[in-house]
């Protein structure tokens, strides 16, 4: 394998920051038993401060993949079986992000094209929607969200399409005096897959429920640390019948000799 990557950015006052990176690879380079494959990826990158609370930032990225040097005994073969590919790759992303009082909001969106001259069953088009907050209180209390939902459009007969849908939340309560911190945890992710012909091929749910304990020993024992952190995990899978709950906990002390050494 071989390749080469250049990078440029370059930030003005009035329109922002832009940036340009561009990537080349050759892999299987002198072939003898499958062809070589090139890979060029540009990418060009922008943000901007729209206020003293608010940035936008934006995202463009095209690649295509494609067949490079060829070995002779390949020639005539199928490109399923030589390894050739012809493939290009275009995506597209925005987000904004917000301070809003002691929170930070954030809004952002992708599409993504797909498209395989070869093997046009691989072709697709992602899209998904994301959303998220981070606060931090002068006080107790911290809080850090995310939520996600993904659509992907393949071949309608062989892939289907897809849809999935992620929640993250995980609150945490610090006090400085005791050293105790307190932090929740809540995963969840439903996930379908439906053919043309309005076959279900995948109804998943996948969930993670528990959160982490931590307090640091007071008087001369606050060189040491104890900590514990459990959780109850779902997998369900309607269409194949599974459904397999977990359950973990882990406890762990932790001691730190003159600050210096860690056991």
């Amino acid at each position: 394998m071989r390749g080469l990557n250049a990078a440029i950015t370059q930030s003005t006052k009035a329109a922002g920051t832009f940036g340009l990176n561009y990537t080349f690879l050759a892999n299987n380079v002198r072939p003898t038993t499958s062809d070589e494959l090139l890979l060029n990826t540009f990418e060009e990158t922008w943000s901007k401060p729209l206020d003293k609370k608010t940035n936008l930032s934006l995202d463009a990225r095209q690649s295509l993949t494609e067949t490079g040097t060829v070995p002779v005994a390949l020639l005539s073969m199928t490109p399923a079986a030589s390894g050739a590919q012809d493939m290009r790759d275009f995506s597209g992303n925005i987000n904004l992000s917000r301070k809003v009082g002691a929170a930070t909001v954030t809004l952002g969106g992708e599409r993504d094209w797909l498209h395989d001259k070869l093997f046009p069953a691989n072709s697709t088009i992602t899209s998904s929607l994301n959303a998220g907050s981070n606060l931090k209180t002068k006080g107790h209390f911290q809080l850090n969200t995310q939520a996600s939902v993904n659509w992907v459009s393949a071949d309608g007969l062989t892939a289907g399409d897809s849809r999935s849908v992620s929640v993250y939340v995980q609150p945490t309560l610090v006090w400085k005096k005791p050293a105790v911190q307190l932090s929740p945890l809540i995963t969840v992710a439903q996930g379908q897959t439906r053919l043309a012909n309005g076959t279900l091929t995948n109804d998943t749910l996948t969930g993670q429920y528990g959160g982490r304990f931590t307090w640091k020993l007071p008087g001369k024992l606050q060189f040491s640390t104890l900590s514990a952190q459990g959780s109850y995990n779902q997998n369900r899978n309607s269409v194949t019948g599974m459904n397999q709950p977990t359950t973990q906990l882990l406890a762990l002390w932790t001691t730190t000799w003159n600050h210096k050494h860690t056991f």
